[in-house]
C-alpha cells in the first residue's frame, strides 16, 4: 500500500532494559515504514536511557525523549506533546507486535475511514486471550465499539491506532494507574467509526514483576477514582440517556468486581479500596438506580455496598466459603 499516512509510535520507557530491544526491533522492522518513532525514558534507573540512544544512532525516524520519572501517563502524555504523525500509536515498552500490523491498522483505517483501530493481544506466554482471537473484523459508532470495549474488558490504551487530532484531545490523566479506563471513553466517543480486529496482531506479555501483573490488587486502587470521573464525563456527554445507560451497567459492573476482589484479598491496601468504592457507590447513586439495563439484582448489592457494606462483605465471603465446600 501507499505509506501516505504518517504513524507516530509512542513507547514509554521505564525498567524494562530485559525486553526493550525486542519492543523497538518490532517497530523498526515494520513492513509499512512511515513511521516516527518516539521513546520516552521516564527516568529509567536501569540500562533504558544508553539503549534507547543506541537506537536512535541506528535509525533516523527515531527520537529520544529523556525526562524525569513521571509515571506512565506523563511519559505517553510527553511523546504525544512530540508527535507529528497523522495516526497515534501507543506501544508498551515490554510488548512487541506482528511483522505486519501497523501496514494493516492503516490499511483497515482507510478502508473502512475509521479515526480508530483497535486489535486484540495474544500473550506472550502463547496462551490466547479467551473467547477474542478469531479473524473477525467488528466495526461501528464510537459509543456501540465503546460499549464492545467494555463488554470484554479491552479499554486498553497500547494496541490501537488513534487519529492524532482526537489522541491530542485526550491526553491522559497523570498519577493514576489504569489510566486506559478513564482515556478511553473519551477517544472513543470522539470517533465517528471505530474498528476492532480481533485476530491478536499485539503481543501482550504477562510479567510478574509488573506493576500491572495478573491478580494483584494494588492497581486496584485508583480504578474507584478513574470510574468516578468516567461517570462525571458520561454524565455531560453528547450521548442519548439510553448509551448513557449501557455505560454506567459497564462502569459499577466493573467497580463492583473490584470491590469483590479488594472484599476477597482483606488487607489494608484492599480495604482502602473498599473504603473508596463504596464512597463512589454513595456518590453516584442516582445514577446506578435510574438505569434500566441494570438488573434489580445488582442494584440491590449496590446498596448493601453503599450503605450497608459490612453486611455486604459478611454475605459475600459466606458465598464463596460455601463455594469451596
Amino acid at each position: 500500500m501507499k505509506e501516505i499516512h504518517k504513524v507516530s509510535v509512542v513507547i514509554p520507557i521505564y525498567n524494562v532494559q530485559e525486553y526493550l530491544n525486542e519492543c523497538v526491533s518490532s517497530i523498526v522492522n515494520q513492513t509499512y515504514q512511515n513511521l516516527e518513532i518516539i521513546l520516552v525514558d521516564d527516568g529509567s534507573p536501569d540500562s533504558c536511557p544508553i539503549m534507547c540512544d543506541a537506537w536512535k544512532n541506528q535509525d533516523d525516524r527515531i527520537t529520544v525523549i529523556h525526562k524525569k520519572n513521571g509515571g506512565l501517563s506523563d511519559a505517553r502524555n510527553a511523546g504525544l506533546s512530540k508527535a507529528s504523525g497523522e495516526y497515534i500509536l501507543y506501544v508498551d515498552s515490554d510488548d512487541y507486535l506482528e511483522d505486519d500490523t501497523i501496514e494493516w491498522m492503516v490499511s483497515c483505517a482507510v478502508t473502512h475511514n475509521a479515526e480508530i483501530v483497535a486489535c486484540t493481544c495474544k500473550r506472550t506466554n502463547n496462551k490466547n486471550v479467551p473467547d477474542l482471537l478469531t479473524n473477525k473484523i467488528v466495526e461501528g459508532t464510537g459509543i456501540e465499539m465503546l460499549e464492545f470495549a467494555f463488554e470484554r474488558e479491552i479499554w486498553f490504551a497500547w494496541g490501537k491506532l488513534i487519529k492524532s487530532d482526537i489522541a491530542k484531545s485526550c491526553p491522559f490523566a497523570k498519577g493514576l494507574i489504569y489510566e486506559d479506563v478513564e482515556n478511553t471513553p473519551r477517544s472513543f466517543l470522539m470517533a465517528n467509526k471505530v474498528v476492532f480486529s480481533l485476530d491478536g496482531r499485539y503481543n501482550y506479555r504477562i510479567r510478574t514483576d509488573s506493576i500491572m501483573g495478573e491478580n494483584k490488587i494494588i492497581p486496584k486502587k485508583d480504578i474507584a477514582k478513574v470510574i468516578d470521573m468516567d461517570c462525571k464525563f458520561i454524565s455531560v456527554a453528547n450521548i442519548s440517556e439510553k448509551d448513557k445507560d449501557k455505560m454506567y451497567k459497564h462502569l459499577f459492573k466493573q467497580l463492583a468486581y473490584n470491590y469483590n476482589l479488594a472484599v476477597k484479598a482483606n488487607s489494608k491496601i484492599a480495604n482502602e479500596v473498599c473504603k473508596q468504592i463504596e464512597e463512589i457507590f454513595c456518590k453516584n447513586k442516582t445514577l446506578w438506580k435510574g438505569a434500566e439495563s441494570i438488573s434489580i439484582q445488582r442494584k440491590f448489592g449496590y446498596w448493601l455496598i453503599s450503605g450497608y457494606a459490612e453486611v455486604y462483605k459478611k454475605a459475600y465471603r459466606l458465598y464463596n466459603a460455601g463455594r469451596r465446600k
